[in-house]
């Protein structure tokens, strides 16, 4: 199972249909992660309302003056770094991290935009960028370390 997980099928076509697939399991995994990371702080913090979709992806709360700003802000460090787990299985390259990565925060404005139009907030900015430079950094390192494990190839032994 260890080896079907990150073998190099492949890894020299290209492929658009594989590509906007691996894009989309980025962008889902990601989502879940913020969404386990922001359900497990607004516990912690005793957020008090429900947690509604619109409360999830609006941008106008993000400030590092709120409860609420620290609660969004947070999550999002928080589940990107829990979601850096999945690009070793997903993309498999270390070149690729660098791709999937901006294109998964790329499509995240383009989601968010029905839900409080183009974010304009610095703290906003500020925490996205620092998320994805952990992203593409530690989403690299897993890559490369996978990627630089030794091959199990049987051998034949006479017997």
């Amino acid at each position: 199972m260890r080896d079907f997980l990150y073998s190099s099928f492949r890894a020299d076509i290209f492929d658009p249909p594989l590509l906007i697939l691996q894009i989309i399991t980025i962008l889902c995994g990601w989502y879940f992660c913020q969404g386990i990371a922001y359900l497990g702080l607004a516990f912690l913090f005793k957020k008090p309302n429900i947690i509604t979709l619109q409360d999830f992806m609006q941008h106008d709360d993000f400030s590092f003056s709120t409860r609420i700003g620290w609660i969004k802000i947070l999550t999002l460090l928080i589940g990107s770094l829990l979601s850096c787990g999945l690009y070793p299985i997903v993309v498999q390259k270390s070149k690729k991290c660098w791709d999937f990565a901006i294109s998964a925060c790329f499509l995240d404005i383009i989601i968010a935009l029905p839900f409080g139009g183009f974010p304009t907030s610095p703290s906003w900015w500020i925490s996205h960028l620092i998320t994805l430079c952990l992203l593409i950094l530690i989403a690299e390192f897993l890559c490369a370390y996978f990627e630089s494990k030794p091959i199990n190839a049987p051998t034949l032994r006479p017997r």
